[in-house]
């Protein structure tokens, strides 16, 4: 279990930098209105010095290594400059704010501790707390079933080409929950897609759900709960009290989102749960109602699953283009998803 020293080492240095430059970016690109990103250059000066730290050929340790990156960041200003102030209409004040971030971004990096201790897990620690405080709240209304014991590690992956790296897994027969990365490409995006990753692992897989909707694995807990899930964690971005969760987190999931909506079950089940939330425009309300719609524990309807019959109903709603002043105004008086079920029959009869 766990990483090899060196990997440990380099996930750990990744970490620590994505951690100061994602408190950074938000700043970053409100005062550049998104036309330059520092942080893109941040990331590929970390990869090639920490690259050979894996392969052993250049450094000794973490601290050398992140000598020499502290050392081209620093390099990276004067070329920074350049660049500002060959853009058309860049305000002197641009450039000098711009500046000033990335050198404080530089100073912050600079100022950590470079030691080889093998903590991994402590450098994603706090994502992982933002998770499962939005997974439990997600489930929040239901309360029929704690959140089993989890175990948490990190491990290296190896990317496919073509292919976004989930990077966290849950593994139910160990009960563990896997951070993975590729040490030889590590970007700022995968760091930030980790507390949506898992969100949905915790709130998808981690939870204890009937066993009618594993069964609706692909368009239950992969489609109709992913799209739930995106729109829960849009609304809590920015809210303190999860913790630093920001819109960065938030534009980085849409790779992960693709991937994991390959499937026509899944694509379509997502769908509909975006759809669904956009016509309450209640998100406790609609979360109330999509998680209880989950926890649904039986079937009927000659032995088909409720969860099914329930998407296939709104489905055809959603497509017979019915009012959605009408149903928002049917949710409002549902606190069930089987109410809301028979309400939608009385819609559609219309």
């Amino acid at each position: 279990m766990g990483l090899a020293r060196r990997d440990a080492v380099i996930f750990k240095a990744h970490c620590i930098c994505y951690s100061v430059l994602s408190r950074h970016t938000a700043e970053l690109d409100s005062i550049t209105l998104g036309r330059v990103l520092p942080n893109i250059e941040i990331g590929k000066i970390l990869l090639v010095h920490l690259s050979a730290l894996k392969s052993g050929a250049a450094y000794r340790n973490l601290a050398d290594a992140m000598g020499s990156v502290l050392y081209d960041l620093r390099g990276e200003i004067p070329k920074l400059q350049s660049i500002l102030e060959s853009q058309t209409g860049q305000p002197a004040r641009t450039v000098r704010d711009v500046l000033r971030k990335y050198e404080e971004i530089v100073d912050e990096v600079s100022a950590q501790e470079w030691d080889d201790s093998l903590e991994c897990v402590a450098y994603v620690e706090g994502l992982r707390e933002t998770a499962e405080v939005l997974a439990e709240r997600f489930h929040a209304s239901l309360r029929s079933h704690a959140f089993p014991e989890v175990t948490f590690d990190v491990e290296t992956a190896t990317k496919v080409p073509g292919r976004t790296l989930a990077p966290a897994s849950w593994r139910p027969t160990d009960g563990m929950m896997i951070v993975r990365f590729d040490p030889s490409e590590f970007l700022f995006e995968e760091y930030l897609r980790i507390p949506f990753v898992l969100f949905h692992e915790y709130a998808s897989h981690v939870y204890p759900l009937p066993a009618a909707v594993c069964r609706s694995r692909e368009y239950m807990l992969n489609g109709w709960l992913l799209g739930a899930q995106y729109e829960v964690f849009q609304s809590r971005c920015g809210d303190p009290a999860y913790g630093s969760l920001s819109y960065i987190h938030f534009n980085a999931i849409d790779p992960y989102i693709i991937g994991m909506i390959r499937s026509r079950c899944a694509n379509q089940g997502y769908r509909l749960a975006r759809w669904f939330y956009n016509v309450i425009e209640d998100c406790e309300k609609a979360t109330r109602l999509a998680t209880d719609l989950v926890m649904h524990p039986c079937a009927f309807h000659e032995q088909r699953d409720f969860h099914i019959e329930f998407c296939r109903r709104l489905y055809s709603y959603m497509v017979s283009k019915g009012s959605t002043d009408a149903l928002r105004a049917k949710v409002s008086e549902c606190t069930s998803a089987e109410q809301l079920f028979d309400a939608l029959a009385t819609l559609i009869d219309r």
